[in-house]
């Protein structure tokens, strides 16, 4: 075998990672008690959308909006927090009833849907929240709260993009997730 990449030259032979004398030192073991910063962050299972992966379905075609919800239900039933609605090519009615469709195969799961970036969309849908982007100019966490509690709707889980460390810095005190 052979390994691309970074660390290796294009032909160099895979190294064997179960020899007792590898040249990357093994980390030293720290027990979570020992930490300066009290640990108190939990794992969320977040899973994002991607039709293109899916097989194409014969009703609709090229847009495999049935598999979609099929697998969307898979991942909420395996105990995924959020799925991110993540279609950007498709039109606004065909998202929307796409958002209710998943909506409905969620039933009374915990998994929270957010649809990503169409703020409008999630409203009519009565998703769970919206994903945003960190970019400047671009909605912003408290605008989507706006929104929803004037639509009449419980509050929205916001998740937001972040690239750099200084947006993380401004996510972290806004959004629900990062």
């Amino acid at each position: 075998r052979t390994v691309q990449g970074r660390f290796f030259s294009k032909n160099a032979p895979f190294p064997n990672l179960s020899q007792p004398h590898h040249p990357t030192p093994p980390l030293p073991r720290r027990n979570i008690e020992s930490l300066p910063i009290p640990y108190t962050y939990s794992v969320r299972r977040y899973a994002i959308t991607d039709r293109s992966l899916l097989l194409p379905g014969e009703e609709q075609g090229e847009y495999r909006l049935p598999e979609l919800v099929r697998q969307a239900a898979l991942w909420a039933a395996d105990g995924v927090d959020y799925i991110q609605l993540r279609e950007k090519d498709l039109p606004p009615v065909m998202l929307a009833d796409l958002a209710r469709q998943i909506l409905a195969g969620l039933g009374n799961l915990p998994t929270r849907l957010l649809i990503n970036s169409r703020l409008d969309i999630a409203v009519a849908a009565h998703a769970h929240g919206v994903h945003l982007t960190s970019a400047a100019g671009r909605l912003t966490p408290a605008q989507v709260r706006e929104v929803y509690a004037a639509a009449g709707l419980p509050p929205p889980v916001v998740s937001v993009s972040c690239h750099t460390l200084a947006e993380v810095e401004v996510a972290r005190n806004e959004a629900d997730l990062i």
